[in-house]
């Protein structure tokens, strides 16, 4: 049976990651640093997946894809609401490096997904096909013969005249 992760090691990285998250944003807001907004968004996205990872609920082998993928989601919406407000001034092509790093961490993603994929049916098909356990050797002195029952309610009348019949004999 798996261990059970402890409630200190699940709940402490949720709790830190909503409480840097907010105060990143918050700075982040106040300042008009778009930045420290969205490093506070990542980084307590990222400590609530490992605190949730914790627990189990995420399939051994998944934590990394699924990082991988939502930054690639979060890359490629961040980039193209600054091309929509013009951050990029004059040089918008900036943005087709952005572009690019968020196809990478997608395709990194997906390839991760699927080697998960493939180990876990691996692994599914390893536990079918294994041979099911004999039942443990019977020691000797366990192997006796068994004791005789004692006659029933029923039987045992029967059994009493059985018995002074047989010793007449």
């Amino acid at each position: 049976m798996k261990k059970k992760a402890s409630k200190l090691a699940v709940f402490l990285p949720i709790l830190l990651g909503v409480m840097i998250a907010l105060v990143l944003m918050v700075i982040g807001d106040i300042e008009d640093a778009p930045g420290l907004y969205a490093i506070g968004l990542l980084g307590g996205y990222i400590l609530i997946l490992f605190g949730v990872n914790k627990t189990g609920v995420i399939k051994k082998g998944l934590f990394t894809p699924i990082l991988m993928l939502s930054f690639a989601v979060f890359i490629t919406l961040l980039v193209a609401v600054t091309l929509i407000d013009g951050e990029f001034g004059a040089n918008p092509e900036y943005s087709a490096f952005f572009f690019i790093a968020a196809a990478a961490l997608a395709i990194v993603g997906v390839l991760g997904l699927r080697k998960a994929r493939k180990s876990n049916k691996q692994t599914a098909s390893a536990v079918e096909q294994a041979p099911a356990e004999e039942a443990p050797a019977v020691p000797a002195e366990a192997q006796e013969a068994p004791a005789e029952e004692a006659p029933t309610a029923e039987e045992a009348p029967a059994e009493a005249e059985k018995a002074p019949a047989e010793a007449k004999e």
